[in-house]
């Protein structure tokens, strides 16, 4: 018999759904910070988390990890981004769990969306830091994947940015962003919390058009829909079909990575080594290396080869945000070279490939390419 047989109500149903989503170990045993706007989905996610906390069992309670609500203040509505503070202290009191509210300081300027949400990004980060909380939960909704989705093709995205919003992702080198609500749909979200009578605030802007998410939002999806009705849920398949694909694309990007490139060392700081797979020279012997156990063909798959460096940018640390689609097609393509071109490169000096953005210049050998980043400062 299912819950809804059962007569579950719409919160019970939201709540399996969360549940199912949620880490095992993400409240019994190292904590979290939960992000909450003062919106609809954000408390939705905080009231269904802090239920979960309370679930677990009196031992565990008593010595359960930190849990914190984080709220960023922007400002950017006046007295209206006040009311939603207040609305989320008033949640965070009456739930009794302990909130942190942030606001931008001086050098947090603009209000275009990346900007708003880097800076939100870093004030989790450290929230999550700072109270010893390993994950942080969002509430971003199977809606906001739809969006996401659609606004990615509309831009001209690769495989990765048709995978939209992950599920989990990496927050810096030690945190996690868990979003537990994602096949959740808003309209779903809002009826749930109307059953129980909880308040929520509707945030003005987001009916503005100003911004790219809202107009897609308010005036594309829409306007999919009306020929398209399953639009959004078809939008949200393609991510999860693209997901599966991008995490196996990853993992084989990771071995490519251990087996040919060496990352920054303390004699190299600024310096990737990326050894060609199609070179007819052996690849240098080193204590971390590991073997590529696919052969030669896959070892040079473009794919494969540029979702590599994506990943060599990260470990080193090197910015991509300016990184296109044709700079690392470029890239890729000066490390996997026909045979004959490596062959022609014997016994030539260093050849110079370029440069890309974050001040990263390329130099080439017939059995290696080297990216120098200029140390700025």
């Amino acid at each position: 018999m299912t819950s809804s047989e059962c007569g579950s109500t719409k919160w019970q149903l939201l709540g399996e759904q969360f549940c199912a989503d949620l880490p095992a170990d993400a409240i019994a045993t190292v904590g979290v910070v939960v992000g909450c706007s003062g919106g609809a989905d954000s408390v939705a996610l905080t009231r269904l988390i802090a239920e979960h906390s309370q679930r677990l069992p009196e031992p565990k309670r008593s010595s359960r990890p930190p849990l914190r609500i984080a709220h960023f203040n922007h400002g950017l509505r006046g007295q209206h981004s006040d009311a939603d503070e207040q609305l989320v202290r008033d949640l965070a009191d009456s739930l009794g769990i302990d909130v942190v509210v942030g606001r931008p300081g001086r050098e947090d300027d603009g209000d275009a969306e990346a900007n708003l949400r880097q800076i939100r990004r870093d004030f989790f980060h450290d929230v999550a830091a700072q109270s010893g909380c390993r994950y942080v939960a969002l509430a971003h909704s199977a809606d906001d994947q739809a969006e996401t989705v659609l606004h990615h093709l509309l831009r001209g995205t690769g495989t990765q940015g048709m995978a939209g919003i992950r599920p989990a992702s990496p927050l810096g080198r030690d945190f996690v962003i868990l979003r537990p609500l994602l096949r959740a749909r808003r309209e779903a979200i809002r009826s749930a919390l109307v059953e129980q009578g909880y308040r929520w605030r509707e945030d003005a802007s987001n009916e503005s058009t100003r911004y790219t998410r809202n107009w897609i939002r308010n005036d594309v999806l829409p306007l999919i829909e009306t020929r398209f009705p399953h639009a959004g849920e078809a939008l949200q398949r393609a991510a999860d079909n693209q997901n599966q694909l991008s995490e196996m694309l990853g993992r084989l990007a990771q071995q490519w990575l251990a087996a040919f490139v060496e990352l920054p060392s303390a004699s190299r700081p600024t310096s990737l080594k990326i050894h060609r797979p199609g070179s007819s020279r052996p690849l240098r012997s080193r204590p971390e290396q590991h073997p590529w156990p696919h052969g030669e063909d896959l070892a040079c798959e473009p794919a494969i080869v540029i979702a590599a460096c994506q990943s060599a940018f990260d470990a080193a640390g090197w910015p991509r945000g300016e990184m296109n689609r044709e700079h690392w097609s470029r890239l890729g393509s000066a490390i996997v070279q026909p045979r004959e071109a490596i062959d022609q490169m014997s016994g030539d000096p260093a050849v110079r490939l370029g440069h890309w953005p974050g001040h990263v210049e390329g130099i080439q050998r017939p059995e290696y390419v080297i990216l120098r980043r200029a140390s700025r400062g």
